[in-house]
């Protein structure tokens, strides 16, 4: 068995159909597989080692954090050390991002109907709302939650 990247025809989908440039952060358009032979059901690659989203980053710590209930919120910190990759599984998001250093503010509307991920990088301040109840975000992260590496950055 050969698990080179680009042996498999189903290696195609754990490279991004695109990726754009917010003010602050990346956002990757996910490849979804939905094939009719398969019907009601959909396989959407999150983390390939072989073909990492972001150069370098490498994923030592996956987790879901499950909104029990619409406007809850999560984050309102930044990372000296850790990178984080966010995923909305199911539900609405708003991504409330600052960066520390030039105060540059956006917010960034993601729903899991859309197939994306945004990247976070080191020095980025985020929050996350959940838009709608039981919505869960799926995270990928350079670095388990250490709080030496959590500085608390209100931004909702």
């Amino acid at each position: 068995m050969d698990l080179t990247f680009g042996a498999n025809e189903i290696d195609q989908y754990s490279i991004p159909k695109s990726q754009r440039k917010t003010k602050l952060a990346t956002i990757y358009k996910l490849n979804p597989r939905d094939r009719k032979d398969k019907p009601g059901r959909i396989l959407e690659v999150l983390w390939d080692r072989r073909k990492p989203y972001v150069s370098g980053f490498d994923n030592r710590y996956s987790y879901t954090v499950i909104f029990k209930k619409s406007k809850a919120v999560a984050g309102n910190h930044y990372h000296k050390i850790k990178q984080e990759l966010f995923t909305p599984l199911s539900g609405k998001f708003s991504i409330f991002l600052e960066d520390i250093k030039t105060k540059t503010k956006e917010t960034v509307e993601m729903d899991a109907r859309d197939h994306e991920m945004i990247y976070i990088h080191v020095g980025l301040a985020h929050a996350v709302r959940a838009e709608t109840k039981d919505a869960i975000l799926f995270v990928s992260a350079t670095a388990p939650g250490l709080e030496e590496d959590e500085t608390p950055y209100k931004l909702v």
